[in-house]
């Protein structure tokens, strides 16, 4: 059942409770929400925004609500930005479940917060399925978001064509990649301790800029990915990252471990090319230990005085390789080891494509 509007819905102080209604649909329509306002709805209701830049009113919504679309109170339901002409503005509100469609240009405002806590059953998207609080329409209008923060568990939709990538991800509740062979591309994703991300089975979350750094951990599954493009980086300070799957990491990207006693994460096929591979490693934390055998592209820093990175023994003896791929030595420039005061490699550390300059080994003291 659909109520069809032709002037804009106020709300003021006035409740307006829709139950079992699919959707609120009007085209040019203004969805006003002040003062101490309250819109109720189930979470398969959808209250669906068509107004535009260029459409009169052109305010698509304002939920400015002292009540509602809070901290503490989300926006209940599905809110739809459904605009076919000109530019939505998706304006910074706590949402419960978020969707944009329509071929309008969606510009997301800095701040907006997903919160699915209360809807069992996320939004589906019919087309390519899914269990998600944030979607993109594939085929819709192109979006440009800033940050968007997701305060509950959910799974993130896989880029598409309308969003190729997502600019400024913040978690504060688990985050699931979605697998069956697909793509989540990731400008930057940071997160508190309660932020882990889990890569499924053909998962592959795609880094491509700066400044990423979870607190939480990563679980890498057997068929999940973990990608690093050339200029990335990604700071880890949880201490239950594990991985079965692959780190493809560029040689120009670069991933640092900060946390106490946290497990190196490693393939299990790793030195097979493409496998485990990373591309600047750098350990800032103490007492790290290899989960695995590490390969290193590009440059290894194990800072902190006196510092060790165990490569284990017996059946858990490691080894730490150096590449020092033709990609690291672009411009003539070699893979460095450095260390700090009196910390070292304990265990199996080998060079690859050592040519005539001196390398270090396990502690600055040890060149060949």
């Amino acid at each position: 059942m659909k109520s069809k509007l032709s002037k804009k819905i106020m709300l003021g102080t006035l409740a307006l409770a829709f139950v079992g209604i699919s959707a609120i649909d009007a085209d040019a329509q203004t969805f006003t929400n002040t003062g101490a306002g309250v819109y109720n709805a189930t979470c398969g209701a959808k209250l669906r925004l068509k107004s535009s830049t260029t459409t009169s009113p052109a305010v698509q919504a304002d939920f400015t609500s002292t009540t509602q679309g809070v901290a503490g109170n989300p926006i209940p339901g599905i809110v739809e930005w459904a605009g076919s002409t000109g530019t939505q503005n998706v304006t910074a509100h706590y949402y419960t479940l978020l969707l944009l469609s329509g071929s309008s240009t969606k510009t997301v405002a800095d701040g907006v917060h997903i919160v699915p806590t209360g809807c069992a059953t996320m939004y589906e998207n019919g087309t390519t399925g899914g269990d998600y609080a944030y979607v993109v329409v594939d085929g819709s209008g192109t979006v440009t978001d800033n940050q968007i923060i997701f305060d509950g568990t959910t799974t993130l939709q896989p880029t598409n064509g309308s969003n190729a990538e997502y600019e400024d991800i913040v978690i504060n509740e688990p985050i699931n990649i979605e697998g069956g062979s697909t793509t989540t591309t990731v400008k930057k994703i940071t997160g508190d301790s309660n932020g882990d991300v889990a890569i499924p089975d053909g998962g592959n979350l795609s880094l491509t800029g700066t400044d990423s750094d979870l607190d939480g951990s990563i679980t890498i599954a057997t068929g999940g990915t973990l990608t690093l493009g050339s200029g990335s980086d990604l700071t880890l300070s949880g201490t239950g990252n594990t991985n079965s799957g692959t780190i493809n990491a560029d040689c120009g990207s670069t991933i640092t471990y900060d946390g106490a006693a946290q497990n190196i994460m490693a393939a299990a096929d790793a030195n097979t090319t493409g496998k485990g591979q990373y591309g600047k490693l750098i350990l800032s934390g103490s007492s790290p230990k290899a989960a695995g055998n590490i390969d290193v592209c590009n440059d290894f820093t194990l800072n902190g005085d006196n510092n060790t990175l165990a490569m284990g023994t017996g059946t858990d003896a490691y080894t730490l390789t150096m590449l020092n791929s033709a990609q690291a030595q672009s411009g003539g420039t070699a893979a460095v080891v450095t260390y700090g005061d009196g910390a070292e490699v304990v265990g199996q550390m080998a060079w690859n494509n050592m040519g005539t300059t001196e390398r270090t080994f396990n502690n600055a003291n040890t060149k060949v």
